[in-house]
């Protein structure tokens, strides 16, 4: 993965899911850091692994999404914050406290 992320100058992975528990389950190297990888988008990314991915890899940013094809609703961490998909902005217009 790393010498293909390296060959080709990737700054941008897509990932699905386990992916990346799996890369870091693979046993520590003195070159973790030296790739060209900046950014990675997905969902799955287990909340509790992103910190050590990034400081590990040198990852800058994660973006998180959640979607479904069945709703109407889509979330996205465009911020940068760890262990989320996001935060959707509502507001509560009316309600019965009965």
């Amino acid at each position: 993965f790393w010498d293909d992320i390296n060959h080709y100058q990737a700054t941008v992975f897509g990932y699905v899911g386990e992916l990346c528990r799996y890369l870091l389950n693979q046993p520590p190297k003195p070159t973790d850091r030296q790739n060209t990888l900046v950014k990675m988008f997905g969902n799955g990314f287990r909340p509790g692994l992103w910190k050590e991915f990034k400081e590990r890899f040198g990852v800058k940013y994660v973006i998180e999404g959640y979607g479904s094809s069945e709703g109407n609703v889509g979330f996205m961490n465009l911020f940068n914050l760890e262990d989320t998909v996001g935060v959707g902005k509502a507001t509560l217009v009316k309600y019965d406290q009965e």
